[in-house]
């Protein structure tokens, strides 16, 4: 059977973390890339600023497709890892939630919301990437 034929333990929702990870990665190095490019530093400001909102809101959408293949591998009697999804989805949610209330004890609540969503993008990525190396190394599929 092949790797990326479709089974109940190879659900296609791999794919979409993998997408996040890769928008984050393209996302992030974007931004830099603008440093080295003769652009003014409010324009850096605002393309950081609409990279940002758009990697929080793909974050809000990768959480559900994590916990989607998580429950797809085990639900499957015959895979190899039965995933325990919620883990790392509390590990993703916590470094948003800890970074707000850091922030807004030291600094303000404007700045703490900031934070947090930063938090919840580099939390994402992280949970993803853990999920996904993990998967891989049990199921084979990514």
């Amino acid at each position: 059977m092949s790797s990326f034929q479709t089974t109940r333990s190879g659900e296609w929702y791999w794919l979409g973390l993998f997408g996040y990870l890769l928008a984050c990665l393209l996302g992030l190095g974007f931004v830099l890339g603008l440093f080295f490019l003769d652009v003014s530093p409010l324009g850096i400001g605002l393309v950081a600023v609409g990279v940002t909102i758009l990697l929080t809101l793909a974050s809000l959408l990768a959480l559900p497709t994590l916990a989607l293949d998580g429950r797809a591998l085990a639900a499957d009697a015959t895979a190899a890892w039965h995933p325990k999804w919620w883990r790392y989805l509390l590990g993703a949610g916590a470094l948003p939630a800890l970074a707000f209330v850091g922030s807004d004890l030291l600094v303000s609540v404007r700045l703490a919301t900031l934070v947090a969503g930063l938090g919840l993008i580099v939390g994402t990525c992280l949970a993803s990437g853990v999920y996904l190396y993990t998967r891989h190394e049990r199921v084979g599929v990514p």
